[in-house]
């Protein structure tokens, strides 16, 4: 969920599943994009804002694409919400 008011993020839910044995609420993830201009939400920021979530993760053999496969989604899900808000504020 991406909410944004005023041309800020307002408000970023994150809930990550099929990356970990239970659901994974990137609460990180969400402090560090919320407040921050809709312009300096880019895939950049987005990606540092995972890498800070996932940097204590321990993969294994058999999952070690799971960072980066959700990292790439999240970022392309979250610019994807703040294009559609965008467009719907003009």
């Amino acid at each position: 969920m991406l909410g944004i008011r005023d041309g800020r993020v307002d408000r970023v839910r994150l809930a990550w599943g099929g990356v970990a044995h239970r659901p994974w609420r990137a609460r990180s993830v969400e402090e560090a994009l919320t407040g921050i201009e809709v312009g300096g939400l880019t895939e950049t920021t987005v990606r540092e804002a995972c890498a800070a979530e996932l940097g204590q993760a321990h993969t294994q053999e058999g999952n070690r694409f799971k960072p980066a496969m959700v990292t790439g989604t999240t970022a392309m899900v979250l610019l994807g919400l703040a294009e559609q808000s965008q467009e719907v504020a003009s």
